[in-house]
């Protein structure tokens, strides 16, 4: 197996294609960072958190790795939807669980908006 670039984790065209979608869908999101990874199916430790902000972080989740490394190295174009639906560990005002709970459904309607913009543009 040869190894490949993996300088840029998302394919560029797709990620644009995305970004334009959720304009034209009317949501939000950030067009830009640094996504920190952590190993599923878990919601993360706050001091896996701590590590990953002293790192650089941005952004934690458990939906981008490996099937960005894996899709690079088949070839095919990839790029991640990731949608925020707690604030982290240790982060936030209510318990973690509620959060996410609290956020999942207008994460959820969110992305199917961005994906109909998406495919409709095809």
């Amino acid at each position: 197996m040869e190894h490949v670039d993996f300088t840029e984790p998302f394919a560029d065209s797709l990620r644009v294609e995305l970004l334009d979608a959720a304009v034209r869908a009317g949501v939000s999101c950030y067009k830009g960072g640094v996504y920190g990874t952590v190993q599923g199916p878990r919601l993360e430790t706050a001091a896996e958190i701590g590590r990953l902000e002293r790192d650089g972080a941005d952004f934690v989740g458990m939906t981008a790795m490996p099937e960005a490394a894996i899709a690079r190295e088949a070839g095919v174009d990839y790029a991640c939807i990731a949608m925020i639906v707690n604030h982290a560990a240790g982060h936030g005002d209510v318990p973690i669980h509620d959060a996410v709970d609290s956020y999942t459904r207008s994460a959820r309607n969110a992305t199917m908006s961005t994906l109909e913009a998406f495919f409709a543009a095809l």
